[in-house]
Order: C-alpha cells, then sequence, then structure tokens
C-alpha cells in the first residue's frame, strides 16, 4: 500500500520486484495477493495486472461485507 501523496512514483514498482528477487531466491514459484471488489479498488487491479498478475479466484469475506479478488504472479 502506497499512501495516495506518494504514488505515481516507482514505489510499489519496486517494492514488488524487491519482493520478485527475493521469492525467486528462497525458492518460491509464485506471488499472491488479494485486492479489494468491494469496494472497487481499479487502480489496485490495473497495477496488479501491469505486473503480470493474473485473477485466479474472488471470495466474499464475513463479516466485514468485503468482496476480495486474488491475483498471482508466477514466479
Amino acid at each position: 500500500m502506497v499512501s495516495e501523496r506518494h504514488r505515481r512514483q516507482g514505489l510499489a514498482d519496486g517494492l514488488y520486484r524487491d519482493l520478485f528477487e527475493r521469492a525467486t531466491a528462497a525458492g518460491h514459484d509464485r506471488i499472491v495477493c488479494e485486492v479489494n471488489l468491494e469496494p472497487p479498488n481499479p487502480g489496485s487491479d490495473a497495477f496488479h495486472e501491469g505486473m503480470g498478475f493474473v485473477a485466479v479466484g474472488r471470495a466474499e469475506l464475513q463479516p466485514s461485507g468485503k468482496t476480495v479478488r486474488y491475483w498471482e504472479k508466477l514466479l
């Protein structure tokens, strides 16, 4: 999560690229995350798609009432 004030500066991209490198070095073969569908978060959806993540599922979380999308990126 990057604050609005610091978005579009490459921070999230850098954090993820570092995560991908460390996960690969540790022998992991994928990274997964969840992004809100309700309430919607189209900016995060676009970011994750741009980073090569693929939507692999969704869930309705109780008792919060949120609906989330699960994303996966194979390393």
